[in-house]
């Protein structure tokens, strides 16, 4: 396949196909689009008959326009969108990750990903058969069907008959581009396609099940005991220092074996500072959050590099088990607030009166 990164086309898109007919592929690319139109459309005229498969792409990153989706199916009859992985990153914009615009589609074994606060996952005007595709979204909606809003999974598959196989899980991909999936829970759990006439194999050649395939553009077989933190939850990027800094993190269960017992630990610039154990049972492909019992003190500042991970004994797959973050912390303001607020160095703060008029003082802190 090809790697498509932020292509400007004539049109705007990233990649842009028209009247392409008669049976035709789109399949094992890698695209990524940096606020294109869209990462991938498609436009033929009615007239067009001949069958087009979407299989095996990677489709990630951002767009610029609220009017596309990341995947932009416009105006075809004969669509088989099949084995995609779809990303949508947060950019603020109000858009959804995928757009099939009227069309007798075929929509199986997909994963829609859209991190946007606002817009929808999916976007479907009509006249679409979809089945075993995965939704994940941390937009108000995860699709529109033929003019209705559907906010939960659960609404969905009852109102607009779609994906009664389908699964409500974060895929967990290896990083925003790169989709293959880490969550086990997606493994075995797609449609068996006939594969006469296309392509049999996933995104890296490997062959696919042809009776309980993996959803997304990656074929994988999970290991049985795999567990690993995913991220740490706080603290993130700039904080205010504090003398009872608490550390939380996510532990992930890779594998498809349940684990109970976990020892997690987290680092401050290489030096263990504690060890928890997660008391489970963690089932496969579930996540728990886990708060350290240490009181870290940070009121002095400075910047930090936090490392969390995983040690349990009987893990096969070491690679995934550490995750890392700088964070740096600002020394608190000597200047006092009501209501619980702290302010520091370099801080934005907002200032509130209950009186009818008064004066705005702007303080400077250096």
């Amino acid at each position: 396949g090809n790697i498509v990164k932020n292509n400007a086309s004539r049109v705007g898109h990233c990649v842009y196909l028209k009247n392409i007919g008669d049976t035709n592929s789109v399949a094992g690319n890698n695209i990524i689009s940096n606020n294109n139109l869209s990462g991938l459309s498609i436009y033929n005229p009615y007239s067009m008959q001949g069958a087009i498969f979407i299989m095996n792409n990677m489709i990630s990153g951002t767009i610029s326009s609220s009017k596309y989706g990341l995947v932009d199916v416009s105006y075809d009859r004969n669509i088989n969108f099949y084995f995609n992985s779809i990303n949508l990153l947060d950019n603020g914009i109000s858009s959804c990750a995928t757009k099939f615009v009227y069309g007798n589609c075929r929509i199986f074994n997909n994963i829609f990903v859209n991190q946007n606060k606002s817009g929808y996952n999916v976007y479907y005007y009509a006249s679409v058969k979809a089945d075993n595709n995965d939704f994940y979204y941390q937009c108000p909606y995860l699709g529109w069907y033929a003019g209705t809003d559907y906010a939960t999974f659960k609404d969905w598959k009852s109102g607009s008959k779609c994906d009664g196989g389908g699964n409500n899980l974060d895929p967990k991909f290896k990083s925003t581009s790169d989709l293959h999936v880490l969550n086990s829970g997606l493994n075995n759990k797609g449609r068996g396609i006939k594969y006469t006439g296309i392509i049999p194999t996933d995104f890296d050649g490997d062959p696919r099940s042809t009776t309980t395939p993996d959803i997304g553009a990656d074929e994988f077989t999970p290991k049985y005991n795999d567990v690993g933190v995913d991220s740490i939850l706080s603290p993130s990027g700039i904080e205010c220092g504090d003398s009872q800094t608490l550390v939380t993190v996510r532990v992930t269960n890779y594998g498809t074996a349940s684990q109970s017992k976990i020892p997690v630990s987290f680092a401050i610039n290489g030096k263990v500072v504690r060890t928890d154990t997660l008391a489970g049972p963690l089932n496969p492909g579930v996540d728990s959050a886990l708060t350290f019992k240490y009181k870290w003190n940070t009121y002095t500042g400075g910047a930090y590099l936090i490392s969390a991970f995983t040690s349990l004994t009987i893990d096969s797959n070491k690679i995934n088990d550490t995750v890392q973050r700088v964070v740096d912390f600002n020394v608190p303001s000597s200047i006092k607030f009501t209501k619980g607020v702290k302010a520091c160095a370099m801080g934005n703060y907002k200032l509130y009166s209950a009186a009818t008029s008064f004066h705005v003082i702007f303080f400077l802190f250096v």
